[in-house]
C-alpha cells in the first residue's frame, strides 16, 4: 500500500512539474540559459543600482560610475563582459547602499574633524595676532617706562609732559587689560578644542569597536541576488568593496591566506586582482558548468529514489 502511495506521489510531482513548465516555459528556459547552462565565467550578469540611502550624500551617477569601474576589473581580466550595467529594474543583480550605524559614526567623525581643523586654524590665527599685539605692547611699555625713568631722574616732568605721561599710562593699562581679556579667550578656546578632541577620540574608539563587531563593509546575498553596501570612507574603499562583492556574485570564494587579494575576507584598499585572485578565478572558471552539476545532482537523487523505492516493486 505504501509503495502505491509513493508511486502516486511521484506521478503527481512529475505531472505538476510538467504543468508548471508548460505555463512558464519561456521563463524557465531563460533561467536555464542564464543560470545553468553556461560555465560560471561564460555568462553575462546584468546589474543595476537600486536603492541609495540619501544620508550617504552620493548621487546615483557616482555609484554607477564606480560600479562600472569595479565590474571592468573582472571584465578586463576575463576579456569579456561578465558584468554589464543596465538601468533597469529587471536586471537580476541589484546594488543597494544601506546606511547603518557605522556610516552614521563615520559621517559624524568627518564633520567633527572638519570643525576641529577649522577651529584650530582660527585659534592659531588668534594666537599669532595675540603674540604680535603682546610684542608691540611690551615695546610700548618699555618706551613709556624709559620716559618715566628719564623724568624721575631729573626730579619730575614739566606739568604738560606729566599730563601726557599720565594719559599714556592710562591708555597702556587699558591695552594691557584688553590683551588679558584676549588671552583668557584664547585659553577658553584651547580648553574647548581639547574637549572636542577628547570627544572625537571617544567616538573613534566606539567606531573601531563597531568595526570589530561588523567588519564587512558590504555583502552579497545569493538568495536575493543583491549586493548591499553598508558604509565606505573613501572612493577607493568603496570601489574595493564593490569589486569584492562582484566576485562573490560571480561565484568566487574568499582567499584566506593573502591579505592583498581582492577576495581577502577583511576589507582593504586593493583595487587590482593579484596573483592569488587570478589563480582562484582560473580554478573557478575551469569548473563544470552549472547544468552539468545540476544534472548530476538531480540524476543522483532520482537514481537513489528509483533504487530504494521503485525498482524493488518492478
Amino acid at each position: 500500500m505504501k509503495s502505491i502511495k509513493r508511486l502516486i506521489l511521484l506521478a503527481i510531482i512529475i505531472g505538476l512539474g510538467f504543468f508548471i513548465y508548460s505555463k512558464r516555459k519561456d521563463d524557465i528556459n531563460d533561467f536555464i540559459r542564464r543560470e545553468a547552462w553556461y560555465k560560471p565565467c561564460e555568462r553575462t550578469i546584468d546589474f543595476t543600482v537600486n536603492a541609495i540611502d540619501p544620508k550617504f550624500n552620493v548621487s546615483k551617477d557616482q555609484v554607477v560610475k564606480t560600479a562600472q569601474e569595479s565590474a571592468a576589473i573582472w571584465n578586463d581580466t576575463l576579456h569579456r563582459e561578465v558584468f554589464l550595467y543596465r538601468d533597469s529594474s529587471k536586471s537580476p543583480l541589484d546594488i543597494n547602499l544601506l546606511y547603518d550605524e557605522r556610516q552614521r559614526l563615520l559621517a559624524g567623525l568627518v564633520v567633527q574633524k572638519f570643525n576641529i581643523e577649522a577651529d584650530k586654524k582660527t585659534l592659531e590665527d588668534k594666537i599669532t595676532a595675540y603674540n604680535a599685539q603682546t610684542t608691540d605692547l611690551n615695546k610700548s611699555v618699555a618706551a613709556l617706562n624709559a620716559q618715566v625713568d628719564y623724568w624721575n631722574s631729573r626730579g619730575g616732568a614739566p606739568k604738560d609732559t606729566y599730563k601726557q605721561l599720565t594719559a599714556q599710562i592710562t591708555s597702556m593699562k587699558n591695552q594691557i587689560n584688553q590683551v588679558n581679556v584676549e588671552r583668557q579667550g584664547i585659553e577658553n578656546n584651547i580648553t574647548k578644542l581639547n574637549t572636542q578632541v577628547d570627544q572625537i577620540n571617544a567616538q573613534n574608539t566606539e567606531f573601531n569597536k563597531l568595526l570589530a563587531i561588523q567588519p564587512e563593509e558590504g555583502v552579497y546575498i545569493s538568495n536575493t541576488n543583491t549586493i548591499d553596501i553598508f558604509f565606505f570612507d573613501s572612493q577607493q574603499d568603496f570601489m574595493h568593496t564593490l569589486t569584492h562583492e562582484f566576485g562573490h556574485a560571480l561565484g568566487v570564494d574568499h582567499i584566506a591566506n593573502d591579505k592583498n587579494a581582492i577576495m581577502y575576507p577583511i576589507a582593504n584598499y586593493t583595487t587590482k586582482l593579484d596573483a592569488e585572485d587570478l589563480q582562484n578565478l582560473e580554478n573557478f572558471c575551469n569548473g563544470k558548468n552549472r547544468f552539468q552539476t545540476f544534472y548530476e545532482n538531480v540524476t543522483g537523487i532520482l537514481g537513489g529514489y528509483y533504487n530504494n523505492y521503485v525498482k524493488k516493486y518492478l
